[in-house]
């Protein structure tokens, strides 16, 4: 596949990187992390009402912008480039697309709009208690009465799990694992647990439901739709961490250039200009990839299958390199690197923290494996390769 940005998507991605810069930068990252601060609501505001992004990728027929994934990719590159604190990724990234993939023509009509519009914020709780996703329902289960739907069971690391006004959750049903929404205002049953977050700008939260009111938001069969909804969301994943390693080349070029010993610029010296090749390296070989999967999601003739394993390639490509990346910054950066004051280490925390946000690179690469497994042998004809 041959892909390359369009002016108006890099003119796009110009454009944010501008305001988050001027509405957010170091002043508003330093008001999370040193504030306690949630995020800031005239930011979120301003990303809602100024620049629509909550529904850049909601069809426009539900209140959207209507864009590709590709454009989110954009839009979470230069969000996680800042580190911006804010509903957006729970809100766009996770909650909208399994919305948009699974749910009926009634529930998309009715909770679409009302995340394009930045009226509600929401989450997609995930993952299991050992932290794996749960797409099957076995730790959630729905059970049926006269009044409606009720379900029980936890999600672990949950992000914006104590702050979404609303709440899905697949859950197992007699008829197979469906969606389901949780009005977190004054639910029956429901607690939210936050928890401390090794990334600060990351609000994560355990999840328990007892017998708790929700609606079902999707029809019988909607296996496969969970299953597209969790690529999706796993792509968005690495569009975040692309951010960070973007940032990441940015400070150890320019430290390497301003910081001087021994009478010249280290940048001088080899073993750091290695360290910096490294680092340019896994940040564009990263690009490559999160575009190319984004560009595959974003053609309709993708199938689902093959969705999935590009983007549990992506995730386990970006995983590795923005940990990698921030490891080399830390190198190169010395001790000042790991001073409070530095935001070296918040890299650092974000690249480490985001490689579990969706589940492990572990249980990944056992799906491709196992996708692996199922291909057909080599031709005969190809002979012996070994």
């Amino acid at each position: 596949m041959s892909f390359d940005l369009s002016q108006d998507q890099r003119d796009f991605a110009e454009m944010l990187r501008a305001f988050f810069g001027e509405r957010y930068g170091d002043k508003g990252l330093r008001a999370i992390v040193d504030g306690g601060k949630e995020y800031d609501p005239a930011l979120w505001g301003a990303m809602t009402h100024e620049l629509e992004l909550p529904g850049l990728t909601i069809d426009d027929a539900y209140g959207g912008s209507g864009a590709s994934i590709v454009e989110l990719s954009l839009l979470l590159e230069e969000y996680g480039r800042a580190l911006v604190s804010s509903p957006l990724v729970a809100t766009s990234a996770l909650a909208a697309p399994v919305i948009a993939c699974t749910g009926t023509d009634d529930a998309r009509s009715l909770w679409l709009p009302l995340l394009a519009n930045g009226d509600i914020t929401a989450t997609w709780a995930l993952l299991d208690a050992v932290g794996e996703p749960d797409l099957a329902g076995r730790d959630v289960c729905a059970t049926r009465s006269e009044e409606g739907w009720t379900i029980d069971g936890r999600r672990r690391w949950v992000l914006d799990g104590a702050i979404a006004d609303v709440v899905l959750t697949a859950a197992a049903t007699p008829d197979g694992p469906a969606l389901f929404l949780v009005d977190t205002t004054d639910a029956e049953g429901l607690s939210r647990t936050a928890g401390d977050s090794l990334d600060p700008t990351l609000l994560l939260a355990d999840v328990s439901f007892d017998a708790t009111p929700a609606q079902r938001l999707s029809g019988a069969g909607c296996a496969d739709g969970l299953e597209r909804a969790y690529a999706l969301v796993s792509i968005a994943l690495a569009a975040l961490q692309l951010g960070c390693l973007s940032a990441t080349l940015d400070m150890v070029v320019e430290y390497a250039r301003s910081r001087v010993q021994f009478g010249r610029p280290i940048g001088g010296f080899q073993a750091i200009k290695h360290r910096c090749a490294d680092v340019f390296i896994d940040t564009e070989t990263t690009r490559w990839v999160v575009y190319h999967a984004a560009a595959l999601a974003a053609d309709e003739k993708t199938t689902t299958a093959d969705l999935v394993e590009s983007a549990h390639l992506t995730c386990v490509y970006s995983s590795s390199h923005s940990f990698r990346a921030v490891a080399n910054l830390l190198q190169v950066l010395g001790g000042i690197g790991y001073t409070w004051e530095h935001p070296g280490h918040l890299y650092f925390k974000r690249a480490t923290a985001t490689a579990r946000l969706l589940g492990s690179s572990r249980r990944r690469l056992d799906v491709l494996a196992t996708t692996m497994d199922a291909l057909p042998s080599p031709s005969p004809a190809l002979g012996n390769l070994t």
